[in-house]
């Protein structure tokens, strides 16, 4: 049986109608939307911790530590524990 629902002529339509950017916007907010969901327990995942992000990535690009916040360095504890500075040894210069 095939499923019709995204094939039709409203949506053709629809999407003929749309800019290039649109359609690619539309397609990054339906991957974001999509990873979001656990299907095997059908849950909603946590929602990602953008700081956090932030701050691991400064580290992994070279960030002195000493600029971290305490609020950066609380986010690390909690995420990875007391020794959080062995997770990022390979990015750290002492």
């Amino acid at each position: 049986m095939r499923n019709d629902l995204f094939d039709n002529p409203m949506v053709r339509s629809a999407k003929a109608s749309m800019t290039p950017e649109q359609i690619a916007t539309l397609e990054r907010t339906g991957e974001y939307m999509h990873g979001q969901v656990d299907y095997e327990t059908s849950t909603l995942l946590e929602p990602r911790n953008l700081e956090l992000e932030v701050a691991v990535e400064s580290i992994k690009s070279g960030l002195s530590l000493d600029y971290l916040t305490d609020d950066e360095k609380d986010m690390l504890v909690k995420e990875y524990g007391e020794n959080w500075k062995t997770h990022f040894q390979d990015y750290i210069q002492e």
